[in-house]
Order: structure tokens, then sequence, then C-alpha cells
């Protein structure tokens, strides 16, 4: 018996299943947990309820804590939402048009308007968002028929991360990019390619930042133009010259 088997039977260490993105999403965010691992070795569990993975490729990049359901913080991430389902509505020319398609913006707004009831502060009824948002199709329907909507969520309640509400409304990112729809993820890119986008966005937001604190750029930096070679002279010798310059300068009174 080798040294290497005698560990393995005194301290077995099993691989904890990984989470791949379409088994994340099949899952509903919820990591699959296997009863044969020890306590100690079982995989971390993401509850939808009270976090969201984020997803970038087969890997959780981070984890991101959602709003607990009743919080101010979840109210205010429902009425963001709300703006840009009905941004989405008008920005689509779907405000008056009359179709059993355009449900599917009713049930995106439920779980968001369930989120501002619980949290009691104040907020749009769906009859007054769905009228507003909606109102051809509002006032075809027959009396009570959005009571029978609100009655089947209560009756079956859920709630909507940023891929199920890109996935519900079809989301393209020309639409995420032109109307700000920061909450839902594009349907025509994968995970990879928004990861890579918001870090370009974020790079590109650091340097303007850094333009405006008076930050000069890599490609205009001394190191990078060599004024020294201009003058066949060393960078030492050039920085000497500047330092001599600079001292025999009359200083500003």
């Amino acid at each position: 018996m080798t040294l290497s088997s005698v560990r393995r039977e005194v301290s077995p260490k099993e691989k904890a299943p990984t989470l791949t993105h379409e088994r994340a999403l099949k899952s509903k965010f919820t990591l699959p947990t296997d009863g044969a691992l020890p306590a100690e070795n079982q995989p971390k569990v993401w509850h939808r309820r009270t976090s969201d993975a984020r997803l970038f490729g087969s890997v959780v990049m981070s984890e991101r804590q959602r709003a607990t359901p009743g919080s101010p913080r979840a109210a205010k991430i429902g009425r963001a939402i709300l703006r840009q389902i009905a941004d989405l509505v008008r920005h689509r020319g779907h405000s008056h048009e009359v179709s059993d398609d355009l449900q599917i913006y009713i049930e995106a707004a439920l779980p968001q308007l369930s989120l501002i009831e619980r949290a009691h502060v104040r907020g749009p009824a769906l009859h007054d968002w769905v009228e507003e948002t909606l109102p051809v199709l509002f006032r075809s329907r027959r009396p009570g028929w959005l009571a029978d909507m609100k009655l089947a969520f209560d009756d079956n309640p859920y709630q909507t991360s940023m891929v199920d509400l890109g996935r519900m409304l079809r989301v393209t990112d020309s639409e995420r990019q032109g109307l700000k729809l920061w909450q839902m993820m594009p349907v025509d890119m994968s995970p990879e390619e928004l990861r890579e986008q918001c870090l370009q966005r974020d790079r590109e937001r650091k340097a303007r930042t850094r333009a405006a604190a008076g930050a000069i750029s890599r490609e205009s930096s001394k190191a990078r133009v060599k004024p020294w070679d201009d003058e066949g002279i060393s960078r030492a010798a050039w920085y000497r010259r500047q330092r001599i310059s600079r001292a025999g300068q009359p200083s500003g009174g």
C-alpha cells in the first residue's frame, strides 16, 4: 500500500460539481448538491431569492447579493426596472398595439410591483402602470383581466434576474445600450462578450476620469515620445537640463 493510497483512505477529498452556465440557468441560479459528498465538501448554494450569481462563460466570476425583498433598496430596483420596461415598450411602439404577446411585459412587471408593495413604499399600482404603459391593450380587454393576472401571480409568485428579463423581453444589445437597460441581459451576446463590453466601458470611464484630473495618457508620455532622442542626448542629461531650466526661471510673484 502506497502513501498516497493511505492518504486517500484517511482523508478522502471529493471534487464538488462545477457550475456551468447552462446548468445554472436550468437550476435557477441554485447549485445542485450531491448527498454522497461530505458536509464540508458540499458546494455552496446560491438561492435566487437571496443572491444572484454573475455568470460569465462557465465560471462564476463574482456573487452579487440581491436586495432583500421588502427592503427600500429592493423597491428602488423594482421602480428602476419598471421604468426600463416602459421605455422598452415605447421604443418598440407597442404602446398603441393590441396583442396577446404584449402580456409578457406585464408578466415582467409583476415581480417588480411586488417588491415595491412589500417594501411598503409609495409606487405605481398594477392598474395604473398598465393603463399608462399599454393604454390600448388595457382598454381592449375585458374588465377584471388584470385582477386575474395579479391573482395568478400571488398564487405562484416568482422573481426575475437580469437573465430572465432579457430572455422574457428579447432585449438586444443595441436596445440595452440605447435605452440604458442595465438590469437586463441582451440575448444576442454571450456572457463572455458582455463581460468584455463591461470591462471596456469601465476602462473608458476611468480614462475620462484621469483625463479630467489632468493625467497624461501613456501615448503622449515622455517615456513614449522620448524627446531626448530628438536632441541627441541621454535621458538623464535631458532631465538635468529640464531641472536647470526650471530653476533658472523666476518664480511667479
